[in-house]
């Protein structure tokens, strides 16, 4: 059967020089090429950090719906995240209606989707992202998960214009691709780092705005800049269309997973080691960053032809980075993040078809109506829509069953499900058939590789070389023979509105003149907390150490701070019980100026209300923890503050009274007062049990930035 002869006919092969090597054209006439790539991946790093950032943002928004019951949260998230395919077809749309361009320079009009798609696309999510920030309560509910879908959808838009680029000396739009989304990783890292992980969608400050204006407006201008550049230069007729093909696109979904979880998590990456090893960690972090931005696009024919080897790595190195000790944690995420990219070029990679293949694409192409001025051909709306769909689901099902783990539990580790992540993202890379050609990126865009390595060094390290410079010092003993102590569950820092008010919180705590601070529910990254270091981020706000226990995982649990020394730390990992959560408690002793020690508690105990045999059984344990201190800790003054999740009246209660303790507000503050839910409290579990210590002036503060309220208490030492 004859075939259709490809409309774009090769050039006649030039001299086996060093500029055919390179690509087959002449400086000039790459020089086109090399400024739409050149934009095409900037325009990917900006995409890549938006997106992050609003699944970060996604967490706290799909907490509302948690209160309504583990099933209304599954059901909005898997909602919000299939809505990617419904944005990406409505641009699609959209842009076919109006994408009658006049021809470019070539003689063609300029690629549907750098012309018309992606520009509309980055518009609407600049206005939704500013939305975001912008707004409260309910509308911003929406503006966020709506924000999220659209970032996801255009983020794959952006990769597929990409995918179908002029090729230059062997299909390099899946190195681009993964190139412009791994710096795109790296640049939400650093702007995590800078702003302390509390991001920019969440403040209303200078530098919050700021910080959106420069990306947002920086991301439009580029994709203004994309759809210009596209006028330059001819669509590759052979290229994969949105719908991935034979790219797979659906692979940054489980990248994007893992990236938000732990890959590209400052907070994550912090949580798994100590305050003096974070400088080794983040210079290790940037160097393995820079490695991989330097070296894929460089030696991408060999390294992308042994594919399996990071793809078996990968799934491995993750399940070091969950279930791994010290220091095998921070090598796995060393390992981990040097892999994942790699992998990602490798399935977005698209083998250049030969043959009848091209002929047929071509017939394709020149069938549609797009052909009307020789423009790259729309891309079909199902399959664009099934494939930002897939791709926006693969992103949060990884994340959405890890954190339901912690109210209906899996019968499984809730980490294998993102080393499944992992793995998936392995078979969609690792076993991808190597192209024939080697495929390389243009020599005018490997020139700036060095400079963006180590720029990636840079904005990877500083944040632990300044660290240990920034952990407050405390004085060695409280003045006087009183301690002001106030206990808040954090909500892992969402507040009802939701947001994540880390300012607020903090002023609160500053306004209560508190002499030491026990909190529960802190979160170290969890995304279900907006991806948060709120150990870290208070501490040095608040300019007081914290000592840490972790809970649920190393992500999540109860903290101490204090303006004075804590001393004999002790992190106690309390009995599961009848679940669904791993709790904790930890002690630290501070020294009054008499030299008399206090023994400070910030406990968690299970949430159900049927797990009172299980807290009873929590309290036993961390009792007598405390009496195997030796014999005189019973005569030790000690505070035991914390979310019981009891009431007056229940026998947890009378456990703590049977060993020696009584409730400072019942002793000196309001026997009604309720804490929990603030915004309309109905019930106190939520207490500060003191043993040789005298309560005094102990209120309940009316703070909204929690789901509970505070118990600010004086404590003198019994006379």
């Amino acid at each position: 059967m004859p075939t259709t002869p490809h409309p774009f006919p090769p050039a006649p092969a030039a001299p086996a020089d060093r500029r055919s090597r390179r690509g087959g054209r002449t400086p000039r006439t790459r020089a086109p090429y090399a400024r739409a790539a050149t934009v095409q991946v900037a325009l990917l790093t900006l995409l890549t950090a938006l997106t992050l950032e609003l699944v970060r943002a996604s967490g706290p928004l799909l907490d509302r719906a948690f209160s309504a019951g583990v099933v209304s949260a599954a059901v909005t998230a898997l909602v919000t995240y299939a809505l990617p395919g419904l944005v990406a077809a409505a641009l699609v749309v959209v842009a076919r209606r109006g994408s009658r361009s006049e021809p470019g320079p070539t003689g063609r009009a300029p690629d549907v989707l750098l012309g018309s798609v992606t520009p509309i696309g980055v518009g609407v999510l600049a206005v939704v992202r500013v939305a975001v920030q912008a707004l409260d309560g309910g509308a911003r509910v929406v503006a966020g998960l709506v924000g999220v879908a659209a970032a996801i959808a255009v983020l794959v838009l952006a990769c597929a214009a990409v995918l179908r680029r002029p090729a230059s000396g062997g299909g390099t739009g899946g190195l681009l691709a993964a190139t412009g989304v791994t710096i795109g990783v790296g640049l939400q890292v650093a702007l995590q780092s800078a702003l302390g992980t509390w991001d920019a969608v969440w403040r209303r400050d200078v530098v919050g705005w700021g910080v959106t204006v420069v990306l947002v407006g920086a991301a439009v201008a580029l994709a203004l800049l994309a759809a210009t550049a596209a006028r330059q230069v001819e669509p590759d007729p052979a290229a994969p269309d949105a719908a991935g093909r034979p790219a797979r696109l659906w692979a940054l979904g489980p990248f994007l997973s893992l990236a938000a979880m732990a890959l590209g998590n400052h907070a994550f990456a912090t949580s798994q080691a100590a305050q003096a090893d974070l400088t080794v960690l983040w210079l290790l972090l940037g160097i393995a960053a820079a490695a991989v931005v330097a070296l894929v696009p460089r030696a991408a024919d060999a390294l992308l032809r042994r594919a399996w080897v990071p793809a078996l790595l990968l799934p491995v190195a993750v399940g070091g980075v969950f279930w791994g000790a010290q220091p095998l944690r921070v090598v796995s995420l060393l390992v981990a993040l040097a892999s994942a990219p790699v992998v990602l070029a490798t399935a977005l990679r698209s083998p250049r078809p030969t043959g009848d293949a091209v002929a047929v694409d071509a017939a394709r192409a020149t069938s549609r109506p797009d052909a009307d001025h020789g423009s790259a051909p729309a891309p079909p709306v199902g399959r664009t829509a099934l494939t930002a769909s897939v791709t926006g689901l693969a992103v949060i099902l990884p994340l959405l069953a890890y954190q339901l783990d912690y109210d209906v539990p899996l019968g499984f580790p809730n980490a294998l499900v993102m080393v499944a992540a992992a793995a998936a993202l392995g078979v969609a890379g690792g076993v991808h058939r190597s192209p024939e050609a080697a495929e390389r990126l243009p020599a005018s865009s490997r020139d700036v590789v060095g400079p963006v390595a180590a720029l990636v060094v840079l904005v990877w390290a500083v944040p632990g070389l300044v660290a240990p410079d920034a952990t407050p010092r405390a004085a060695e003993r409280a003045p006087g023979t009183s301690l002001r102590l106030l206990s808040w569950n954090l909500h892992y820092g969402v507040s009802g509105d939701p947001a994540v008010e880390l300012e607020e919180v903090a002023r609160v705590i500053e306004a209560s003149e508190a002499d030491v601070v026990a909190l529960q529910e802190v979160s170290r990254g969890w995304v279900m907390g907006g991806g948060a270091e709120m150990a870290t981020w208070l501490s040095e706000r608040l300019g007081m150490p914290y000592v840490f226990a972790p809970a649920a995982d190393r992500q999540f649990g109860n903290a101490i701070l204090s303006r004075y020394a804590l001393d004999d730390v002790v992190a106690q990992r309390l009995p599961y019980g009848d679940g669904p959560q791993w709790r904790s408690a930890v002690s630290a002793t501070v020294e009054l100026d008499d030299g008399s020690p206090v023994r400070l508690t910030s406990v968690h105990l299970q949430h159900r209300d049927s797990n009172t045999p299980t807290r009873l059984e929590q309290l036993d344990v961390l009792l007598r923890a405390s009496a195997a201190a030796g014999p005189r800790a019973v005569d030790v003054p000690a505070v035991v503050a914390g979310d019981y999740n009891a009431e007056p009246g229940w026998p947890e209660i009378a456990r703590m009274q049977d060993a020696g303790f009584e409730s400072a507000v019942d002793v000196a503050g309001d026997p009604g007062a309720l804490t929990f839910p603030s915004r309309a409290p109905d019930r106190r579990i939520d207490w500060v049990f003191t043993r040789g210590l005298e309560p005094a002036d102990v209120e309940v503060l009316d703070v909204p930035f929690s789901d509970h309220l505070p118990i600010l208490a004086t404590l003198r030492a019994a006379r």
